[in-house]
């Protein structure tokens, strides 16, 4: 993962949302534009039943076993993303070096 830490707040989130999906994607063995489609339709509020019945054309196609995973994952990672941040603002406020 890139060292995104004296980056601006905006281009660290979309940094790190990019990582994500990256991940995701190489983990599912699927493409980056099915991943992130997916990714979308869930902050949308989508749930995996309904994206996999009546969004796959959106998705590339993902089934569910797929989008179960990758909800699971997402979640995952952007919590350890979360506590990342924390643990680094946390350092920062000591006055201790990162990198």
């Amino acid at each position: 993962m890139p060292c995104c830490y004296n980056a601006p707040i905006v281009n660290c989130t979309r940094i790190e949302q990019m990582d994500v999906i990256q991940r995701i994607a190489e983990e599912l063995a699927v493409n980056i534009k099915q991943v992130s489609a997916a990714v979308n339709l869930l902050d949308e509020g989508a749930t995996v039943p309904f994206i996999s019945r009546y969004r796959k054309e959106v998705t590339g196609g993902l089934d569910d076993t797929q989008l179960r995973l990758l909800e699971e994952r997402l979640g995952y990672l952007r919590e350890l993303n979360a506590r990342r941040k924390t643990i680094l603002d946390s350092i920062r406020s000591q006055g201790r070096r990162m990198c």
